[in-house]
C-alpha cells in the first residue's frame, strides 16, 4: 500500500478527528487509487490560525495559542502530522448538469461538512470543474503527533533512473564532497530525503528509516 501526506486546514482536520467529516474533496488524486489500489493517507495540520488542540480527545480550535506550564498539557497540532486513515473508495464528480445537484446527490453537506458555497468555490478551481470525493476510513489519531522530518520523499532523479545513487554536484539535493585539490568525490545516496516542507495538497511519501 502506498503512502501519501495530505495537508488540511485546522478547521477541516478537527472535523475529521471528531468523526463528523468522512469525505474529503480534492481536485486530483493518486493514479494508484484510480487503478483500484488503496492508499494510506497521513494527515498534516497546516500552520497558522486557528490553532488546533486535542483536549481530552476532543479536537478544539482557538484563535490564539494557549500558553501553559502544566506538564503534559498538549501543544498546538499545527505543523504536525496528527493522524492517518485509509482510502479505498472515491467518487468522481463531474458537476454536470450543475454543482448544486451533485453536491446534494453525494451528500457533501453531511459527509464532507461543506456548505454549497464552499463546495462551489473549491470545485471551480478544478480542471473542467471535476473533483474527487475521497472516503476516509480506519482513522487513527496519534497520541504523539509526528514531525515532517519523519517522512521521506524519493528523489525524482533517482526514481526516474537518471541517477545511479553515486552523484556529483550535478544533483541539486546533494552537497558535493570536495577534496583539498578541488576534485569532487562520488557520494553515495539512497534517493530518499526527509521532508522540510508540507505539500500544498498531497504528495507521495515514505515513512521511517
Amino acid at each position: 500500500m502506498k503512502y501519501i501526506l495530505m495537508a488540511f486546514q485546522p478547521k477541516w482536520l478537527a472535523l475529521i478527528m471528531n468523526g463528523k467529516k468522512k469525505v474529503e474533496v480534492r481536485t486530483r488524486i493518486p493514479e494508484c487509487l484510480k487503478n483500484g489500489e488503496p492508499i494510506t493517507v497521513w494527515l498534516y495540520c497546516t500552520k497558522g490560525k486557528p490553532y488546533l488542540y486535542n483536549l481530552l480527545c476532543r479536537p478544539t480550535l482557538f484563535n490564539k495559542k494557549i500558553i501553559t506550564n502544566l506538564d503534559g498539557f498538549p501543544s498546538a497540532l499545527n505543523g504536525l502530522v496528527v493522524a492517518k486513515c485509509v482510502v479505498e473508495k472515491y467518487d468522481y464528480i463531474e458537476n454536470e448538469p450543475s454543482y448544486e445537484e451533485d453536491y446534494l446527490k453525494h451528500n457533501l453537506d453531511k459527509l464532507a461538512c461543506m456548505t454549497s458555497d464552499e463546495y462551489y468555490e473549491y470545485a471551480t478551481w478544478a480542471k473542467d470543474g471535476h473533483v474527487y470525493a475521497l472516503h476516509l476510513t480506519a482513522l487513527t489519531v496519534f497520541d504523539k503527533p509526528m514531525e515532517l522530518r519523519e517522512f521521506y520523499t524519493v528523489c525524482k532523479y533517482y526514481k526516474d533512473g537518471d541517477c545511479t545513487g553515486l552523484m556529483k554536484n550535478r544533483c541539486p539535493h546533494q552537497r558535493p564532497d570536495y577534496n583539498e585539490d578541488g576534485r569532487i568525490n562520488d557520494v553515495e545516496c539512497s534517493g530518499r530525503f526527509p521532508l522540510t516542507r508540507s505539500p500544498m495538497s498531497w504528495q507521495y511519501v515514505e515513512v521511517g528509516e
